[in-house]
């Protein structure tokens, strides 16, 4: 059995050009909780150059544009202030990585889309154009976990999780109007499993199959996800 090639040792061998699709304009839209894992990595010297680095010269391609919600930004930057071990579970390069990125989502959105899908200076999800997808995302949701009383119940998708999905379900919709020529596929970025299974569970049905948006799964082993 191989070694898993995990999204860590994606970065740590320089291969996060394999995630994206050629003739394609990748979006990646990064959960909070991988930006957590991969200073957690660094700590452990599983990457031997801090993370922040990495994205940031990521973030330079012109193939793919990695973006932040104003939920996910929240959620880091309190983390900042969250300290395990005494350390942050957000470093300072980290969180300059992070204003940098989620500053130029708004600007991001603009290039590829007919219509804006923000508010103003990307602080606020424009909420005509996101209830729809809200509302198929909780309903997915709810299908999902129903009889899973643990992440059902007890902890139940989030508002900032079913924000981030619907984005994404939005930056696949063919009915919404990219500039000319523009293909465009999504990559939802995390290892939480309302995120996964909820957005698994919204591609099984007819009206979202063909929709380009996948989920991978950043703990897992995401070789398949890989184009060589």
């Amino acid at each position: 059995m191989g070694r898993k090639i995990d999204f860590v040792y994606v970065l740590e061998n320089k291969l996060f050009d394999y995630l994206a699709y050629r003739g394609m304009k990748n979006l990646f839209l990064i959960d909070t909780n991988v930006f957590i894992d991969l200073e957690e990595a660094f700590k452990n010297k599983a990457l031997s150059e801090h993370p922040a680095a990495i994205l940031d010269e990521i973030s330079m391609n012109p193939n793919y544009s990695l973006l932040i919600t104003p939920g996910v930004f929240e959620e880091l930057e309190s983390k900042t202030r969250s300290k395990i071990n005494n350390n942050p579970e957000i470093s300072d390069p980290m969180f300059r990585l992070i204003e940098k990125i989620y500053a130029d989502v708004g600007r991001v959105l603009d290039e590829i889309m007919q219509q804006r899908i923000y508010e103003e200076q990307s602080t606020k999800l424009d909420s005509k154009n996101f209830d729809y997808y809200r509302y198929q995302v909780t309903l997915a949701a709810d299908e999902v976990f129903r009889v899973d009383k643990r992440k059902g119940e007890k902890n139940p998708i989030s508002q900032v999780d079913k924000n981030l999905i619907a984005l994404g379900m939005i930056l696949s919709d063919n009915n919404y109007s990219f500039k000319e020529g523009l293909d465009v596929l999504v990559n939802l970025l995390s290892s939480d499993e309302h995120i996964l299974r909820t957005l698994h569970c919204l591609k099984s049905l007819p009206a979202f199959k063909e929709y380009r948006i996948r989920a991978i799964p950043t703990r897992g082993n995401i070789k398949s996800f890989l184009n060589r």
